[in-house]
């Protein structure tokens, strides 16, 4: 693992996104990505930020992932009615993260989740929801090799 791979803890920032529940088989997920981005098209949303994965933890064995993919939007746009039922339009608060940044394809998400997963514990810290967000800084579709993607966990400290 390379410096800038280490894990952290952070502040994440608050912000307004469109999301759209994630419910099914993994390879699944990127048409709920497309939907918002097809959305965003529709409405002439600007993106205001990377794409964003919020999967609750899985049951072990369960080869189904739950959760959500989210859109950052322009705050402007708080309390706009989507016209897409599919769509909701929520305000993400800030909140302490542990994050680590993967590289590389996809598959190897998972073992930094664990990881991520072991530092929290190792640094006294508890997790606050049982879920993790991919942040995907860079995934391209075609390139699945150089994508670059941070890991987060929630976290208070324990007995916080």
């Amino acid at each position: 693992m390379m410096a800038e791979d280490a894990c952290r803890l952070e502040r994440s920032e608050g912000c307004l996104v469109a999301a759209v529940r994630v419910g099914g088989p993994a390879r699944d997920v990127g048409g709920r990505f497309d939907h918002l981005m097809d959305w965003a098209e529709v409405h002439r949303i600007e993106h205001w930020g990377p794409l964003v994965g919020v999967y609750l933890d899985p049951l072990p064995g369960a080869p189904e992932v739950s959760g959500e993919a989210w859109l950052p939007i322009p705050p402007d746009l708080r309390g706009m009615d989507p016209g897409d039922g599919q769509v909701a339009i929520k305000e993400i608060a800030p909140q302490e993260v542990a994050r680590c940044t993967h590289r590389g394809f996809p598959d190897g998400l998972g073992i930094a989740v664990r990881r991520l997963a072991q530092w929290v514990a190792d640094e006294g810290l508890q997790r606050s929801e049982p879920l993790h967000r991919q942040v995907y800084r860079h995934a391209p579709k075609w390139d699945p090799g150089s994508w670059v993607v941070d890991v987060e966990l929630p976290v208070v400290r324990r007995g916080g």
